[in-house]
């Protein structure tokens, strides 16, 4: 099974894609996910795998510093996220803000 969620840290403007799987039978639907993410430019950030999940973080580069999002792009680049989320059949995906526990 997926585990997917939108992770932002302070200031919480700029969101990132958290795709992990643990069961190597979720390949192929992270596979195909990645590659329609990538078609509305959400790159993966890193990807790592251990002994106990595969997983990716992807981010869409945006207007503002460093490539972080500038006011009004937020609401645009998620929805286009949802919309790629939706079309593989997942609904709600939940977004987190992360705290400095969380960060280390």
């Amino acid at each position: 099974m997926l585990h997917i969620e939108f992770l932002a840290k302070a200031p919480f403007k700029t969101w990132t894609l958290e795709v992990n799987y643990s069961d190597e039978a979720d390949a192929p639907l992270a596979a195909a996910l990645k590659k329609d993410l990538a078609g509305i430019q959400w790159l993966p950030l890193f990807e790592s795998k251990t002994d106990r999940f595969t997983g990716a973080e992807f981010i869409r580069k945006g207007e503002g510093l460093f490539g972080g999002w500038a006011t009004g792009e937020g609401t645009e680049f998620l929805n286009d996220a949802r919309r790629v989320l939706k079309n593989h059949g997942f609904l709600r995906v939940p977004k987190r803000k992360l705290s400095l526990a969380d960060q280390l």
